[in-house]
C-alpha cells in the first residue's frame, strides 16, 4: 500500500490477488476469500470510505500460481509430463500435469525446516563456515547466537529467519561447495539427498497408480520435467547445479525416480527456480493465455496412498 501511495497510484484503482492452497474445502476457500476482502478493505480505510468501496479481490491457487511462474521463468510449457514441487518451510506440495492439466495434487508434512533447520540446530558450525567470506551473514549468526542456543525454540524461529534472508542465499547458493566436503556439509548434503529420494519416490508411487487407473495417458513423448521451487529447493539447487563434477547422486534419484513409476516415464530432468519462496507472488502476476493456459477442473484425481485422507459417516 505504502509503494501504490509513493508511486501516485490509488489503492481503488489496484485488483488485489491472493493465493490459496488447492486442499482447501470450498467452505474453507469461501472463508479465506472474505477474510482477503475484509483485511484488505481494513488496509485501504485511512483512504477511502470502508463502507461504500469495494475492492477488486481476485484468487488462485498455489499449485497454478506456481506452475505459471515456471512455464514463465523457465520454459517448463506443462504440454506433456510435468511434476512441481514446492519445498516450503512445514510442507512440500506437489502438482502433477500433463498436457496443461492438473491431474494430481497433495502436501506432504516434509520440507525444509525438517530437512534443513533441525540439522542446522545441531550443527551450526556449518553456517560458520558459510559466514566466513558474508558480513552481512557473520553480523546475523553473532545476533543469533546471543539468543542462547539453550532457549532451543527461539534459537530455530531465528535461525529461520536468518536462513530465508537473501545474505543467506548469496553464500550458500556460492559457497556450499567449498564447505560441502567438510563434515557437517556432507551429512547435511547425503541427509537431503535421502529426504528427495522420499518425496519422488511417493510421487513416483502415485503417478504409476494414475496410470494404472487411467487418469495419466501414456504419451508418445515419456520425458517427464521436475521443477523445484520453495525455499527448501535451494540445496538441491547447489547439489546438482551445472559443472559439478559428481552427477551420479541427480542421476541415480531421478533413475530411482523414473523406475518407482514405471512403465509411462522413461526419463526424468531437473527445471529449478531461480526466485526461490517467490514463484507463487510471482505466478500471481502472470496471465493465464495462451500457452499458459492451464486445466485445473479436468477431473482431477483426489486419490491417496497411505491415508493421508480419510472419511467418517
Amino acid at each position: 500500500l505504502a509503494e501504490l501511495f509513493d508511486n501516485g497510484i490509488r489503492p481503488e484503482n489496484v485488483s488485489w490477488k491472493f493465493s490459496y492452497p488447492e486442499a482447501y474445502p470450498p467452505s474453507q476457500l469461501e472463508d479465506f476469500i472474505g477474510i482477503c476482502s475484509s483485511a484488505t478493505r481494513m488496509a485501504l480505510s485511512p483512504d477511502i470510505d470502508s463502507s461504500t468501496f469495494v475492492p477488486t479481490i481476485q484468487r488462485q491457487s498455489e499449485s497454478l500460481s506456481t506452475a505459471l511462474y515456471f512455464i514463465s521463468e523457465k520454459r517448463a510449457y506443462m504440454v506433456q509430463n510435468a511434476v512441481t514441487i514446492d519445498i516450503g518451510g512445514q510442507t512440500s506440495d506437489i502438482s502433477i500435469w500433463q498436457s496443461r492439466n492438473l491431474i494430481w495434487r497433495n502436501s506432504l508434512e516434509l520440507a525444509g525446516r525438517h530437512i534443513f533447520i533441525e540439522y542446522l540446530k545441531q550443527n551450526i558450525e556449518l553456517l560458520e563456515s558459510l559466514a566466513t567470506s558474508n558480513t552481512r551473514l557473520s553480523e546475523g549468526l553473532q545476533q543469533l547466537k546471543e539468543l542462547g542456543e539453550d532457549d532451543f525454540e527461539r534459537f530455530g524461529y531465528g535461525l529461520e529467519i536468518l536462513v530465508n534472508s537473501t545474505a543467506f542465499s548469496k553464500s550458500f547458493e556460492r559457497d556450499f561447495e567449498l564447505v560441502g566436503g567438510k563434515k557437517e556439509g556432507e551429512l547435511l548434503k547425503q541427509l537431503s539427498l535421502v529426504a528427495l529420494s522420499g518425496i519422488l519416490f511417493y510421487t513416483g508411487m502415485t503417478m504409476r497408480h494414475l496410470f494404472e487407473t487411467g487418469a495419466l495417458e501414456k504419451l508418445p513423448n515419456t520425458h517427464l520435467s521436475v521443477c523445484l521451487g520453495g525455499r527448501g529447493s535451494l540445496i538441491y539447487k547447489s547439489l546438482f547445479k551445472d559443472g559439478v563434477e559428481d552427477v551420479r547422486e541427480k542421476e541415480g534419484i531421478l533413475k530411482l525416480f523414473c523406475e518407482t513409476i514405471g512403465d509411462g516415464i522413461e526419463t526424468a530432468s531437473f527445471i529449478f527456480s531461480s526466485h526461490h519462496k517467490h514463484e507463487v507472488a510471482l505466478g500471481l502476476l502472470i496471465d493465464a493465455s495462451g500457452d499458459r493456459n492451464l486445466d485445473l477442473k479436468n477431473n482431477r484425481s483426489t486419490d491417496v496412498l497411505i491415508g493421508e485422507d480419510f472419511k467418517i459417516g
